[in-house]
């Protein structure tokens, strides 16, 4: 590496620094868009996980969802307030569609493959609203938990395949001993993500005219859940419908 580069590489590294200490969102996702090194990666291990993938496979089988746990490994810092506009930058510069169509593929789920959506390729700018920003709400341990056992439980089941609690209870544990593997729990922090920054398929028809392709569906069971530690992030989609 260059020196002009390593001087280069600290002045981004600096600005994205003073663009978190003065909290200003616009700038710092500006700054880490354009960052002139990888600074994330896609980690595809964790659905591999038995109890991982026993876990998403129950939520898809009750709220009849394409569900996915991606994860992202980041050499950039996650924070407390850092996290919403990395994400956005993650969604943004399409890091998470590409995530969600290799594990689509990886599961033989074919959601990005639809056949009633033949005609649409999953770009990186493709499933993002234009214009879209985000907003979370923090989960304590205990309401993380409950979301999890919720997508297992819920009486809103479409084909009333809904679990009961104790069935669910030993699926929810597996998977956080999964996302938890070996740090230290308290290390982890949770939020609840609105889920209005990809296109609905709700009250909209894809046409060759209409090139939005649609994750979420507008029905209610919708979900963005985020589990983070300062070098690694978890989201979990969900979007359930009829």
């Amino acid at each position: 590496m260059s020196m002009n580069h390593e001087g280069s590489l600290d002045k981004q590294y600096g600005a994205l620094q003073e663009a978190a200490e003065a909290q200003d969102a616009e700038r710092y996702r500006e700054v880490l868009g354009a960052l002139a090194e990888p600074w994330v990666r896609i980690d595809d291990s964790p659905i591999q996980h038995d109890g991982v993938a026993r876990f998403v496979d129950g939520v898809d089988r009750v709220l009849n969802s394409n569900t996915f746990l991606l994860c992202f490994d980041s050499s950039v810092i996650l924070t407390s307030w850092t996290t919403l506009p990395l994400l956005h930058v993650l969604s943004q510069q399409g890091w998470v569609a590409r995530a969600m169509v290799e594990q689509d593929q990886a599961r033989d789920e074919y959601w990005s493959m639809n056949s009633n959506l033949a005609y649409l390729k999953l770009t990186p700018g493709s499933l993002v609203v234009e214009g879209f920003s985000l907003s979370g709400t923090p989960l304590d341990d205990a309401a993380f938990k409950a979301k999890l056992l919720w997508m297992l439980t819920t009486p809103r089941s479409w084909y009333k395949k809904q679990l009961t609690e104790e069935q669910a209870q030993p699926l929810v544990e597996t998977f956080l001993r999964a996302l938890v593997g070996g740090s230290d729990p308290r290390a982890w922090r949770f939020l609840n993500l609105a889920p209005d920054f990809f296109h609905s398929s709700w009250g909209s028809l894809v046409t060759p005219d209409n090139q939005h392709f649609a994750y979420f569906d507008g029905m209610g069971m919708d979900h963005c859940l985020v589990a983070w530690q300062p070098d690694r992030l978890y989201m979990l989609l969900t979007n359930g419908c009829d």
